[in-house]
């Protein structure tokens, strides 16, 4: 089978499915997210469990402020590789 090409039709038209020929290390590169996105959905099941755990029928202040320091961490350790100076 040939390819055809109508002169009618714009050249970035003709172009336009460069994307469909995707290179192997861009199913790698979805491979990597898709792990990081299950260590992400994890980790936020965890920080539900553990703020069920310590802020149901105890004592606010001292189990809130726990709560809210492993959020910070969470949310440092998941953004930490896009963090640079300028951020």
């Amino acid at each position: 089978m040939t390819a055809r090409i109508f002169r009618t039709v714009p050249l970035s038209m003709q172009q336009d499915g460069w994307w469909l020929d995707a290179p192997r290390d861009v199913q790698a590169n979805r491979q990597a997210a898709r792990r990081r996105d299950t260590m992400k959905l994890g980790l936020l099941v965890a920080l539900i469990a553990l703020g069920d755990i310590l802020v149901w029928n105890v004592a606010p202040a001292p189990s809130l402020a726990v709560l809210v320091l492993l959020i910070f961490l969470a949310g440092l350790a998941v953004g930490w590789p896009r963090l640079g100076v300028r951020a």
